[in-house]
């Protein structure tokens, strides 16, 4: 195990958590202290210590955003069957 790469995130649910907030848990790894973390992206699926999807969502709207603003800006140059071809290269990957 590499001990810096290694985090940890006390999972449950909000009233939970808030009594859990009290009591400071230590880990330790090869003598290397875990950095907490309030949430982490493994695999892609952003998840936070609540287990909802607030961070998966923000992600793919941020990506959803940068993406949607050029094919804004084509819409005076380009004739609408490009445009629907630009909105499936760009947009359509991140739905699905």
């Amino acid at each position: 195990m590499k001990p810096k790469k290694t985090k940890q995130m006390l999972i449950g649910t909000t009233q939970k958590l808030r009594c859990a907030d009290k009591t400071c848990i230590y880990l330790f790894l090869n003598d290397a202290k875990q950095e907490e973390v309030m949430g982490e992206k493994p695999l892609g699926i952003g998840i936070d210590k609540n287990l909802t999807w607030n961070l998966h969502i923000d992600y793919v709207i941020r990506k959803l955003n940068r993406r949607i603003n050029p094919l804004k800006r084509s819409n005076i140059f380009l004739s609408l069957h490009y445009r629907k071809l630009l909105c499936n290269s760009l947009i359509k990957p991140i739905l699905e």
